[in-house]
């Protein structure tokens, strides 16, 4: 799946991912009008979420071949 698919897919969920604060995320109404993070960081909010659930992938991996051996195989 392309990068913009699946940032589609992940929608409103990326946004934990990403590197910006709190309240730099999203769009927030300020007395001058609103401000928008515009997705500026979406693409390294994207590559957060992907280091993540390999990290994620990689320990249940592990925990099953514990299971299936009785130790970690490394």
């Amino acid at each position: 799946m392309d990068d913009r698919k699946m940032m589609e897919e992940l929608g409103e969920r990326l946004c934990d991912f990403c590197p910006l604060e709190d309240w730099e995320k999203g769009s927030h109404l300020y007395p001058n009008g609103y401000s928008s993070c515009e997705g500026s960081k979406c693409e390294d909010a994207l590559e957060h979420y992907l280091e993540e659930n390999e990290m994620e992938e990689d320990n249940s991996n592990d925990v099953s071949n514990e299971n299936d051996t009785g130790s970690k195989e490394r």
